[in-house]
C-alpha cells in the first residue's frame, strides 16, 4: 500500500487542483456565461463521447491490466506490447468514427434540438482523442506512472477550457467557436502523454507477433471482448442519467442536472487515483497468487476512502443551501439531486477496489455480467422516475441501481474469495460522521453565506478529523497525517508522533 499512497497523494493533488479549476469553470463561470441549454449541450457531447470511447478503446485497458505483466521486459522491448496497444487503438478509433457517421440521424433524433445537431461532429474529436488517451494512460500506469496523466487530464485540460471561456467572455469568440475549443482541448494532453512514454523509454517499436502464442492470443481476445462490454456498461452507468435527463427533459434540464450533481461527484474524486494504482498492484498479486495481499489492499482502501468520502459528504450537505447561492436561482431544482449523488458516490468510495479485484482476476467476466445488469436497472429506473420526479428522480435512480449493483458485487467477492472490506471500522466512521453532521445542523445559520460555509465546514473538520485520527481506524490515513504533522513542530510535540 506504500506505492498506492505515495502515487495517490501526488496524483490527488493534481486532481484537486483540477477540481478547483473545473469547479470555477463548470459551476461559477458556465451558469453565468452560458444558458442552461448551452451548458446541457457541452455536457451531452461529453457524455455521449464517453460511452462511444468505451467501445473504441477496443478492450485494451483490460488487456493491458491483465496481460502486460506477461510481456513486460525492458531488454526485449516488452515483447512487442507497445505495437499491440497502438494497433488496437487505431482500430478502435476507425470503428468509432464510422459509427458516429452511420448513427448520426438516430442520435440526433433523441434530442430534436438544432443546437445539438449543429455541433454533432465535435463528437468525433472528443471521442478519438479520448480513446487514445485512455489506452496510453492504461499502458503508462503499468509502470506505476499515474501522476502525469492525471495532471494532463484533470488540471491542464481544464485550464484550456477555462481559457476558452475567457475568450468568450471578452467577445473574442462565439459560443459555436467555443464548442470547437472545448473538443480540441483533448488533443494536447494526448500528445504530451505519448511523448512522455517515448522519452521514458517505454515505447520501443519492435513488433514481435511470434511471441503471442495461439492460447495467449485467444485469452487476450476474450479479455478484450469482455473488457469492451464491461467498460461500456460501467461508463454508461456514469452517464445514463445525464443523457436521459437531456433526452426526456431537454438540454436545459440536462444543463441544470449536470451542474448540480458535480457537487456529488466531488465525494468520489480520491477513488480515481487509488483505482489506477490498485488495479496494477492487484493484477500483480493475482500473478503471484497472493490473495492475502489482495484482501489487505481491498479492505485498507475501502476504509481509507470511506473516511474521506463521509467527510466530503457531510461537508457538502451541511452547506447545500450555501452552495446553491453560488448558482442562478433556476439551478435550485437540483438540490436533492446533490444529496442522492453524494450517497451514490459514498458507495463508490467504499467499494472502489472491488472493480480492481474482479477485473484483474480470472473471473473478470462476472464484472461484465454485473455491469450489464446495472445498465438495465439504470435505464429502467431513470425511465420511470425522471418523468415523475425530474432531476431528483434521475439521481435517486442512480442510487437505487448502484446500491443493488454494489451489493451483488460485494456478496460475490465475499463468497468467492472470503474477502470482506466492511467491518466495525465502517460502522464507527458512519457514526462519527452522523454525529458531526447533527451537531453542525443545529448550529444557527449566519446571514452571510460565505462566512456560514466557513463556520460549518470548520465545525465538521474539528469534530470529525481528530476523532477519526485518535480512534486509529485506518493506519494508512494516520500514517499520511503523521507525515504532515511531523513537519509542524508544535503539533508534533503536542501529539508526540512516533
Amino acid at each position: 500500500m506504500g506505492v498506492v499512497i505515495k502515487q495517490s497523494i501526488k496524483a490527488t493533488i493534481h486532481v484537486y487542483i483540477g477540481i478547483i479549476i473545473g469547479f470555477i469553470t463548470a459551476v461559477v463561470v458556465f451558469p453565468r456565461v452560458f444558458s442552461p441549454e448551452q451548458v446541457g449541450l457541452l455536457s451531452i457531447l461529453t457524455q455521449i463521447s464517453l460511452i462511444i470511447t468505451q467501445f473504441g478503446i477496443f478492450g485494451m485497458p483490460g488487456i493491458i491490466t491483465y496481460y502486460f505483466f506477461h510481456f513486460r521486459d525492458n531488454e526485449k522491448a516488452h515483447n512487442g506490447f507497445p505495437v499491440l496497444v497502438t494497433w488496437g487503438t487505431l482500430i478502435g478509433c476507425v470503428l468509432s468514427v464510422l459509427f458516429l457517421f452511420l448513427a448520426k440521424n438516430w442520435i440526433v433524433s433523441k434530442y430534436s434540438n438544432p443546437l445539438f445537431e449543429n455541433h454533432y461532429y465535435q463528437l468525433i474529436t472528443l471521442t478519438v482523442f479520448s480513446i487514445i488517451f485512455v489506452n496510453f494512460d492504461s499502458y503508462y500506469k503499468g509502470f506505476y506512472k499515474v501522476v502525469l496523466a492525471t495532471f494532463l487530464k484533470e488540471t491542464f485540460q481544464r485550464l484550456l477550457l477555462l481559457a476558452g471561456v475567457l475568450l468568450f467572455v471578452f467577445n473574442l469568440c462565439s459560443f459555436d467557436f467555443y464548442v470547437i475549443i472545448y473538443s480540441l482541448a483533448s488533443v494536447i494532453p494526448v500528445v504530451v502523454l505519448i511523448l512522455a512514454i517515448i522519452k521514458d523509454g517505454h515505447f520501443p517499436w519492435k513488433p514481435q507477433w511470434n511471441y503471442i502464442s495461439p492460447s495467449l492470443r485467444n485469452g487476450m481476445i476474450t479479455v478484450g471482448i469482455f473488457n469492451v462490454l464491461a467498460s461500456i456498461s460501467t461508463y454508461s452507468n456514469n452517464v445514463i442519467d445525464n443523457i436521459m435527463v437531456g433526452s426526456i427533459g431537454g438540454l436545459k434540464s440536462g444543463g441544470i442536472y449536470a451542474t448540480t450533481i458535480l457537487f456529488g461527484s466531488l465525494v468520489s474524486i480520491p477513488s480515481r487515483t487509488v483505482k489506477k494504482i490498485t488495479s496494477a498492484l492487484v493484477a500483480e498479486c493475482w500473478v503471484e497468487n497472493n490473495e492475502a495481499k489482495i484482501a489487505e489492499i481491498y479492505k485498507k482502501s475501502a476504509v481509507s476512502l470511506y473516511i474521506i468520502g463521509i467527510l466530503l459528504f457531510i461537508g457538502i450537505w451541511a452547506n447545500v443551501d450555501n452552495i446553491l447561492k453560488i448558482l442562478p436561482p433556476e439551478y435550485a431544482a437540483g438540490k436533492w439531486a446533490i444529496f442522492w449523488a453524494c450517497i451514490t458516490n459514498v458507495m463508490e468510495m467504499l467499494t472502489a477496489a472491488a472493480s480492481s479485484v474482479l477485473s484483474t482476476s480470472k473471473h473478470y467476466k462476472v464484472q461484465t455480467y454485473q455491469g450489464i445488469m446495472l445498465v438495465g436497472f439504470m435505464i429502467i429506473t431513470n425511465y420511470l422516475l425522471i418523468p415523475v420526479f425530474g432531476l431528483t428522480g434521475a439521481a435517486f435512480a442512480s442510487t437505487i441501481s448502484f446500491l443493488i449493483f454494489n451489493t451483488v458485487r460485494h456478496i460475490y467477492i465475499m463468497y468467492r474469495w472470503k474477502m470482506q472490506p466492511i467491518g466495525k471500522e465502517i460502522v464507527i466512521i458512519s457514526i462519527v460522521g452522523a454525529l458531526s453532521y447533527f451537531i453542525t445542523y443545529i448550529v444557527p445559520h449566519y446571514h452571510q453565506f460565505i462566512i456560514d460555509t466557513i463556520i460549518r465546514g470548520s465545525i465538521i473538520v474539528v469534530l470529525y478529523a481528530p476523532t477519526i485520527y485518535f480512534l486509529k481506524i485506518s493506519s494508512d490515513v494516520n500514517n499520511t497525517v503523521n507525515i504532515v504533522l511531523k513537519k509542524i513542530p508544535v503539533l508534533n510535540k503536542l501529539i508526540k508522533i512516533k
